[in-house]
């Protein structure tokens, strides 16, 4: 039920952001985030947040996928080993989502 209350709770604050910044964004012809950010403060700050952007998602994200993903193969083959014969294990490059 908590989750349900959050989505009818965030309706207000959506929608008071969206009669905000939908016109601004329409008037200024901007369609990116990236895009506005170098309109209003310069190409560096485009370039800092494309990469912020594409570190958070490959730390975070793939981090989360890898682990959901050999937790989720390991329920259903019994097996800590991704491959018979050793699979990651053997692989000449320790990983952290191997140890175990």
């Amino acid at each position: 039920m908590p989750v349900a209350n959050w989505e009818w709770l965030v309706l207000p604050g959506l929608s008071a952001l969206l009669w905000i910044f939908v016109p601004l964004y329409v008037r200024n012809n901007i369609a990116t985030m990236p895009e506005y950010l170098e309109r209003r403060f310069g190409g560096r700050a485009r370039t800092l947040y494309a990469c912020l952007t594409i570190a958070s998602y490959v730390l975070v994200n793939f981090a989360l996928v890898f682990y959901t993903g050999g937790f989720a193969l390991e329920r259903m083959w019994g097996s800590t080993g991704w491959l018979p014969y050793g699979g990651w294990r053997s692989s000449p490059v320790p990983t952290p989502f191997t140890a175990g």
